[in-house]
């Protein structure tokens, strides 16, 4: 399982809509709209992805498909 680095959401690759690679780590997303927010600006979501993991009771963005 992976983490949607834009929005927090806990995915099963085989769930996943669409995957992106940034500086040698592959990404992988829950919808389209997570992807190109990711890709508009990758630094800020790779980087919070490094330093700080989202905890499965933080108060996540809520993207409703």
């Amino acid at each position: 399982m992976e983490r949607d680095p834009v929005c927090g959401q806990v995915i099963k690759l085989f769930e996943m809509k669409d995957s992106t690679v940034y500086k040698g780590s592959r990404y992988y997303f829950c919808c389209p709209v997570c992807k190109k927010t990711f890709d508009e600006k990758p630094e800020v979501y790779a980087d919070k992805e490094e330093k700080d993991p989202p905890k499965s009771d933080d108060k996540q963005l809520r993207l409703f498909r």
